[in-house]
């Protein structure tokens, strides 16, 4: 079982994560946070295998919030989510194994974290 943390500003988009994430067997949505504070320390109590990031937050970015959760648990597979391309490229210098856009189709979501678990 995967198990995933979301953190992301917006309640409607963190729903919309879960409901598409959570009708797979093989993923679990453990946390949600709607801040990069809360969900970092979200993070550390619930160590989850992936991480969805949204890449603007009114406390601190998408790219801070994946460099310092790398910093703390390399071992965490982090996708980025923004509806801006420009970020995507600062999400992937911070160490996120991938980034989609939003919004992102259902399959693409349940694609990209699987694809954070699967082998190299």
């Amino acid at each position: 079982m995967t198990r995933v943390v979301l953190i992301d500003d917006r309640d409607d988009v963190r729903a919309g994560i879960a409901r598409s994430l959570s009708r797979e067997e093989d993923i679990d949505i453990v946390g949600e946070a709607s801040c990069g504070h809360d969900g970092i320390a979200l993070v550390g109590a619930l160590q989850p295998h992936v991480v969805i990031v949204d890449g603007q937050m009114p406390d601190i970015d998408g790219p801070e919030v994946t460099q310092m959760l790398l910093e703390r648990w390399p071992h965490i597979k982090v996708v980025g989510y923004s509806a801006d391309e420009a970020m995507h490229a600062r999400l992937r210098d911070a160490g996120a194994a991938g980034c989609l856009l939003k919004p992102a189709a259902a399959h693409l979501l349940v694609a990209a974290v699987r694809s954070c678990m699967s082998p190299a």
